[in-house]
């Protein structure tokens, strides 16, 4: 990423994207995952993309250690707040380049965390992202991506044009998209599973059964890779 890619990145990060952020509903997005999260004793966790830090509150008990990484200082700045009022403990939050820092320490971590991070992200430099989680693990450690899904039908028409799409979605993309990413980046085993939406979208999620179809109406992705 060039300097003034950068800049424009950071910007559109900033104070009014965390106001945005920081909401309940978020926190819910995030605490739904925890079930799906599979981790060994005394875990070492990295938080790619860790944004106002809401996964080191959920994770707290179940890690040795939790690092964040960000690229914006807005939301780093979020997180320490955050883990600071509830007193967490075995916690960092670095502003950071997420391929420096995950180049910087191989076979480091246990598991690897993309909540909600590619979307915002060019393939270009996805491709070296995930390549590089792949460097920061453990052998048999996982990355767990969660993303949105292009096929859902709000996706689509958002693409078509037909309704506003977030200026920070750069990258939606669909199950195939984002699984090839880890598989060309040497993962062993990647696995791929639909959520429901976290808003009243959520009761589209029944119709994602739907032979043929049903792709139109998983709003969420849920990739596991496993190195």
């Amino acid at each position: 990423m060039n300097a003034q890619d950068r800049k424009q990145r950071e910007a559109m990060h900033g104070e009014n994207y965390v106001h945005r952020f920081s909401h309940g509903r978020q926190h819910a997005r995030v605490a739904r995952l925890v079930d799906r999260i599979v981790l060994p004793p005394q875990a070492r966790v990295l938080d790619a993309g860790c944004g106002t830090g809401l996964l080191a509150e959920l994770l707290a008990s179940r890690c040795a250690s939790y690092t964040g990484v960000d690229f914006s200082q807005a939301m780093i700045d979020q997180a320490r707040e955050r883990a600071a009022r509830l007193g967490l403990r075995g916690c960092e939050f670095v502003r950071a380049d997420l391929v420096d820092h995950m180049r910087a320490n191989g076979d480091a971590y246990d598991a690897v965390f993309m909540l909600d991070i590619s979307e915002h992200v060019p393939d270009a430099e996805w491709s070296a992202i995930v390549a590089a989680a792949w460097h920061a693990l453990r052998p048999g450690g996982r990355v767990y991506l969660h993303t949105p899904n292009l096929d859902f039908v709000v996706e689509r028409l958002k693409q078509a044009g037909w309704m506003r799409q977030l200026p920070e979605h750069i990258a939606v993309r669909d199950a195939e998209s984002n699984a090839r990413f880890f598989r060309q980046a040497g993962f062993s085993r990647v696995e791929c599973s639909t959520l429901p939406h976290y808003n009243v979208l959520r009761w589209l999620h029944p119709l994602s059964a739907i032979p043929g179809i049903g792709r139109y109406f998983a709003a969420r992705l849920w990739i596991e890779a496993v190195k």
